[in-house]
């Protein structure tokens, strides 16, 4: 019997069987529509290309895809290990990956996947990650370190920074300032990475087309004087590719000698090793039989280059939306979708329009935006579902943006106060720095909130306090840094006390300078106004100097208070980065103040300390110094983000319409469409003519960009006509991204979305008409847009209160809870005594309000299990817990760990118990500590055998009859044809059978979590404990069952 005369089982039929044997509590699945059934039954030796719309289930359609190859194995010969998926976040391979194994769990207790595929998964990644584990599986074939440490952006840009500051070049003057040839070496050695071209190509170029321009202008007699201008000015930057090609080589050849490498190398290097190695692009291809290619519009040149090299004439499917490819600023090549059918020969078309996610009057304005895009002749509009609602999409125009923003406020409110479920909500901007605006609106009408992303983490308000702190700790001439601290809500100094401490500098200046004259001043660099920060210090100490300098009381009080806590930090410096800046939270009380705003996110804080660990690790010995120097690298690029938390109900997100993407809510809004605000216009139209940019020649995607026809160019008027076309071109394509930014913000909604504008914004001067997106749709939809007339008024939205209110809009509320403590009085011994004796009796006598909590933590299980009463009383009266120094350690090892598996999926913690640290202690982080267990981890086999990570910090919930235990695993590893679960611990072996027998509960929850999770044989699951400082594995080999564990928390109710 041949393949073809296997009857195959049909996706509906599958559904069906998987639906017959799901249990009550599991979600029904639904079978793929009509649009999403030819997808999941192409032909699987075959490549195809899926255009999906936004929201068309393409998540689904993928699951049901691989549930058919697998159902049908025996026609196909697919097993689920033979299985890739790739995506772009970890977000979104976490998702992928949680379908795809719940499903399959389904389709074995179906009886549809055969004994050997019910032991295996299918492989998701995302394309960094996959990259990166082809690199390090290869690295040694090519003479590269597998285990080269991965550069941070920041950190990439402090080497280049390093390289550029050791040249004496003196072209680079020509170039701009010090910061300026840092983005342009960082930018081209990448461009040239991504497109693999050689130097000596660029240099020929950089010497040969300015030559040419430069000829044309001596020959050029006739044409205007500009246009001569523009072709000299032109060709004297092509001239300036030079000195950067060389500084690219420098900084690669350090990034060598350093032993470190950026995301970008990794796939390269994996390139290096498929093409010049036949070897290893059969080992992989020999993998995997069916590849899933996720958001394939957001791949780079290089990501097509390595995906065609291994998969050429392979089974592939790529899904992706030509019109939500907006990351062309991140290296996305334009164009990736379109030229996938050359890339795989053969490979079949499918498209699936239907939108499962918006309502009517929604997909009617993003079909709008999406009509004038470039090539949407060929992709088909949004269509609704059959049960879409109609929707609404309310329109509207306003004088201020605070008009704006209070209209917004009250349009949110009345939407979530109104319906019976909370819903989800986001108001999403183009421009960030508007955000405090709508921010300050919805805190007037009471709508919880949170803004996300903002500026960035190191322009997040208490990250800017924590890295002005270490800036003028570390250097007394960081001016604007003291500003900052010096006019923030804290310190609140005002005007004449500036202008007095800066008089005091001065004085305190020629004071020290005594009796040199001015010459001798000049020549020996002294200024005759001291560091602010110095004379900021001298105040704890000169008091007879002070009344003479108009320093008020309060001023003077603050300043020393400021003065003090800066003295006591200077004199830590010693302490390890990430203890040094634990010790500045702590001092300037800023972790409080993020407590105490429920609009504030207190995770920015940790995720800077993630950063400063990981770059404590990838460079030992960091001072505070170099530290402070990292910090201004970063913030000048603005690199380091947040990642977007989960929608919430009832509370609005304040995000970026890029950090959207991917999200939905119930409601959205869209705010900000003025005239050249958004749309917004190209700041660089000039292409390759900019400075350090790739000529487009050199571009994998150069047959999507614009050309320069450089040889119809013989005059100064030629080329000034041919750059103006050339520009026009650049623009268009600028106008496109903004177009699919404007789409990709309009399908996030579900069923309720608000588009608006203002005339005047903050600042501005002169009124603005409304952007062309928010015209489009008003006509679209048939609404009235009043344009605003233009009456004279400036913008009343640039008034700001200086010092600013600590408490902001929150005062009302603060003052309120001060006056209630302040008239409760003060108690006296006896009263407070007798106020512990009551609290303590009420804890003992009380009846527990409910017998087990719905949620238990997987580490406070054994807590409910061993002593129910007692852990009752301490979820109804938390005690605070001691601190631990050495969890520090841990979060840094847990850091370590993250880079070094590099999988997806990481959390924030790993779990720390005190008791097994003893009486050690850490006054500071014991940097040679961390690097044993560096070395250690490096050497277990974690990181040398061949299992394979799956996962690491993976959140899974298990439910245990009426309460769900939350299990956050550490690591998660294929290991041939059985899954090992770990948990790592940095602290000593458990002593004793008691401390054994705690340990063992945690572990037989997470295997019977994680079973489930996955769908498997829970004997398909093994766990162990790894103890790094011990070097030593301990491995639980009689875990309870799940019947096991649920009778006890029934043993535990009895008790209550």
């Amino acid at each position: 019997m041949t393949d073809s005369d296997l009857q195959l089982l049909g996706p509906d039929e599958i559904t069906r069987i998987m639906n017959e044997v799901r249990d009550d509590d599991e979600k029904p699945i639904f079978p793929p529509s009509a649009q999403q059934s030819p997808v999941v039954t192409a032909p699987w030796d075959q490549p195809a290309l899926v255009v999906a719309g936004a929201g068309s289930g393409k998540t689904e359609t993928m699951a049901h895809r691989v549930l058919w190859l697998l159902a049908n194995e025996k026609a196909t010969g697919i097993r689920p290990d033979q299985v890739l998926g790739l995506t772009f976040t970890r977000k979104a391979a976490g998702e992928l990956d949680e379908r795809f194994r719940k499903r399959l769990g389904l389709l074995d207790r179906a009886g549809l996947l055969s004994r050997e595929g019910a032991d295996e998964t299918p492989k998701v990644s995302t394309y960094n990650s996959f990259a990166n584990e082809l690199f390090r599986d290869y690295a040694l074939l090519i003479g590269r370190d597998p285990n080269a440490q991965v550069l941070t952006e920041a950190s990439a840009r402090m080497l280049a920074r390093e390289v550029v500051t050791a040249s004496v070049d003196p072209r680079l003057a020509e170039i701009g300032s010090v910061s300026t040839v840092v983005k342009q070496v960082l930018g081209l050695a990448r461009a040239m990475g991504d497109n693999l071209v050689d130097a000596a190509q660029l240099r020929a170029f950089a010497e040969r087309v300015p030559e040419q321009l430069h000829a044309i202008s001596l020959s050029d007699t006739a044409s205007k004087a500009t246009d001569m201008t523009t072709l000299v000015d032109r060709a004297d930057t092509l001239g300036r590719l030079e000195p950067l090609v060389d500084l690219v080589e420098a900084y690669e050849q350090l990034k060598l000698a350093r032993g470190v490498v950026e995301f970008s190398d990794q796939v390269r290097l994996a390139i290096q090793a498929i093409e010049e190695i036949p070897q290893v692009r059969e080992d992989v291809r020999s993998r995997f039989s069916v590849v899933l290619l996720d958001e394939y519009q957001d791949t780079s040149v290089m990501q097509v280059r390595l995906l065609s090299a291994l998969f050429a004439s392979h089974a592939v499917m790529a899904v992706g939306d030509p019109n939500q490819s907006i990351y062309g600023w991140r290296g996305a090549a334009a164009g990736t979708l379109e030229r996938f059918l050359d890339d795989f020969d053969g490979a079949l078309g499918f498209s699936l329009p239907t939108s499962w996610r918006n309502d009517r009057r929604v997909l009617t304005v993003a079909n709008r935006i999406a009509a004038e895009l470039p090539g949407s002749e060929g992709v088909e509009p949004l269509e609704p579902r059959p049960d879409a609602g109609e929707g609404e999409v309310t329109i509207g125009f306003y004088e201020q943006t605070s008009d704006e923003a209070a209209a917004l406020a009250t349009w949110m409110a009345e939407r979530i106060r109104q319906r019976d479920k909370l819903p989800t909500a986001a108001i999403l901007f183009r421009v960030k720095k508007h955000m405090r605006f709508f921010a300050n609106a919805l805190e007037d009408h009471g709508i919880d909130y949170v803004m996300v992303g903002g500026e960035g983490l190191l322009f997040d308000p208490a990250v800017v306090d924590v890295s002005s702190t270490l800036k003028v700790a570390a250097r007394s001439d960081e001016g604007s840094a003291l500003l900052r601290l010096l006019t923030s809500s804290r310190w609140r100094i005002g005007t004449a006390d500036l202008q007095a401490l800066v008089d005091y500098s001065r004085a305190l200046a020629k004071r020290e300078a005594g009796e040199q004259s001015k010459s001798m001043r000049e020549q020996s660099g002294h200024d005759d106004i001291a560091s602010t920060a110095d004379a900021l210090d001298s105040l704890l100490d000169e008091r007879s100097w002070l009344p003479s300098h108009r320093i008020s009381v309060v001023g003077l009080e603050r300043m020393q208070s400021l003065a003090a806590e800066l003295r006591f930090i200077r004199g830590n410096r010693h302490l390890a980065p990430v203890e040094l800046v634990r010790l500045v939270i702590r001092t300037m009380g800023i972790d409080l103040e993020l407590e105490a705003n429920e609009h504030r996110d207190t995770a920015v804080l940790d995720q800077f300390i993630d950063q400063v660990a990981s770059l404590q690790v990838s460079m030992p010995g960091l001072s505070l110094d170099a530290l402070v120097e990292w910090i201004t690298v970063a913030e000048d690029d603005d690199s380091i983000t947040t990642p977007p938390p989960e929608p919430q109900p009832g509370v609005v997100q304040l995000i970026t319409m890029h950090g959207s993407k991917g999200l939905e809510w119930d409601l959205v809004a869209v705010p900000g469409q003025a005239h050249l605000k958004f749309p917004k216009n190209s700041r660089d139209t000039n292409g390759w003519f900019s400075s350090g940019a790739l000529p487009f020649e050199f571009r994998g995607d150069r047959d999507s960009l614009p050309v320069f026809d450089l040889d119809s160019v013989t005059t100064a008027s030629d080329f000034a006509t041919e750059l103006k076309r050339f520009k026009d071109e650049n623009r268009d394509q600028h106008a496109a991204e903004e177009r699919r930014i404007a789409y990709v913000a309009a399908t996030r909604a579900r069923n309720s979305l608000w588009l608006s504008g203002a005339s005047l914004l903050p600042a501005g001067k002169k009124p603005s008409a409304p952007g062309a997106f928010l015209v489009e749709c008003a006509e679209a939809l048939g609404a009235d847009l009043e344009p605003i007339p233009d009456s004279g008024a400036e913008s009343r939205d640039d008034t700001v209160v200086w010092p600013p209110d600590p408490f902001s809009v929150r005062r009302e509320r603060v003052e309120d809870a001060a006056e209630m403590v302040a008239s409760a009085g003060d108690l006296d011994d006896e009263q407070l005594e007798r106020h512990i004796e009551a609290l303590l009796s009420a804890r003992d006598s009380r009846e527990p309000d409910a017998p087990l909590p719905e949620r238990l933590n997987a580490s406070s299980f054994h807590e409910w299990v061993t002593d129910p009463v007692h852990a009752q009383q301490q979820q109804q009266r938390p005690m605070p817990q001691k601190p631990w120094p050495q969890a520090r350690l841990g979060t840094l090892f847990h850091s370590m760990a993250e880079s070094l598996l590099a999988a997806p999926g990481l959390g924030d913690e790993i779990d720390f118990e005190p008791e097994s640290f003893g009486d050690a202690e850490l006054p500071g982080l014991d940097v040679d500590r961390l690097e044993e267990l560096r070395q250690t981890f490096l050497r277990s086999k974690y990181t040398t055998s061949r299992l394979q990570p799956l996962h690491t910090e993976i959140e899974v919930h298990l439910p245990l009859g009426a309460t769900t235990v939350v299990c956050k695993i550490d690591a998660v590893f294929a290991d041939g044809d059985r899954i090992l679960v770990v948990d790592w611990k940095t602290g000593r072996k458990p002593v004793g059978r008691e401390q054994v027998r705690l340990r063992g509960l945690q572990l037989a929850l997470y295997r019977a979590a994680y079973a489930e999770h996955a769908g498997i044989d829970p004997s398909l699951v093994d766990v162990e404990l790894y103890y790094v400082a011990d070097d030593e594995v301990v491995r639980l080999e009689h875990p309870m069952t799940k019947d096991e564990l649920i009778a006890q928390l029934d043993e535990a109710r009895l008790q209550l």
